[in-house]
């Protein structure tokens, strides 16, 4: 592996480790953020991501994130247990930032090992 591929890839660490946290607070009051995208909890325990979501009336309305399109799709706030929203993990950020220096470091010391200083 190419040294700059690794460095190349070092920006993905900033937007890859992210998960889902539950909010402790009213999907009224998470919405009201505006998060680009909510994971929904159903009283009947299916869980529907909807991107760009809003309040509308007594319901949680946005865009599904399963149809390659632009298709509506709606929750009614009275069925809804719970909300998540996506959150940058620092855990596993750093754990992957590590282990990308870690192969980039690999690579450049068994280059250097079989090519010399200067390269071959």
């Amino acid at each position: 592996m190419n040294p700059k591929h690794s460095i190349r890839l070092f920006p993905l660490v900033l937007v890859a480790c992210t998960s889902w946290h539950v909010e402790s607070i009213s999907p009224e009051q998470v919405i009201a953020k505006h998060p680009p995208q909510v994971r929904v909890t159903m009283a009947a325990g299916g869980q529907v991501v909807i991107r760009n979501p809003r309040i509308v009336a007594d319901s949680v309305v946005g865009v599904s994130s399963q149809s390659p399109g632009r298709t509506p799709i709606g929750a009614p706030l009275s069925l809804v247990r719970g909300v998540a929203t996506r959150r940058v993990s620092a855990l596993k950020t750093g754990a992957l930032g590590a282990g990308i220096l870690a192969v980039t470091v690999a690579v450049l010391i068994g280059r250097t090992a079989q090519c010399g200083f200067y390269g071959c």
